[in-house]
């Protein structure tokens, strides 16, 4: 499942202050703000890569142990994913 692609939700609108998006997909009523880093998470996302690639380039960006990155992306793709922000495998 490693290989299977994440990718943003269609019909996603975003907002960005200040370095930090709000994120509203259609449909629904609640608006979801990013921190700057989870904004930058959201951005990836946007290449529609693999967990294992987005892991990498998060990793390269903060300069972290892969395996730091993939435990802290874990709770954020669960988020993404009952918001209905973005699909793929699970976590």
């Amino acid at each position: 499942m490693s290989g299977e692609r994440l990718e943003r939700a269609p019909e996603v609108a975003e907002h960005e202050i200040d370095g930090q998006l709000l994120l509203l997909r259609a449909g629904a009523v609640d608006v979801l703000h990013l921190d700057a880093v989870a904004s930058d998470v959201w951005r990836a996302l946007g290449a529609a890569p693999t967990r294992s690639e987005l892991v990498a380039a998060l990793a390269e960006a903060y300069e972290v142990d892969p395996a730091v990155v993939a435990e802290d992306l874990a709770p954020m793709l669960d988020l993404l994913r009952y918001h209905g922000l973005v699909t793929g495998p699970a976590c």
